[in-house]
């Protein structure tokens, strides 16, 4: 699958500091992790920025979207996946 124009912003959020110890969650930056491995070397996304805990705040997305090597100077289809793992 060819992804030349394809640039993916992952965020990855295992930490919430407004919760106690046993309502944080496990996984999902390895999943970020590895969907952004996945984007680029088998989708060829040309590049796969990943935002984790403290950085993936409103300030931190603002921030990697428009200091993105690509930013957007044309209409540019998005994808919004959301994937978030509960420990039991």
């Amino acid at each position: 699958m060819n992804g030349a124009g394809r640039h993916a912003l992952l965020i990855g959020v295992n930490r919430y500091p407004n919760f106690g110890p046993r309502q944080q969650l496990l996984g999902c930056i390895n999943d970020v992790e590895v969907m952004a491995a996945l984007l680029s070397s088998s989708c060829g996304f040309e590049d796969a920025v990943t935002l984790c805990d403290d950085e993936a705040t409103r300030e931190g997305i603002l921030a990697a979207l428009e200091v993105s090597p690509h930013a957007l100077k044309t209409p540019t289809p998005w994808s919004y996946t959301t994937v978030a793992t509960a420990r039991r």
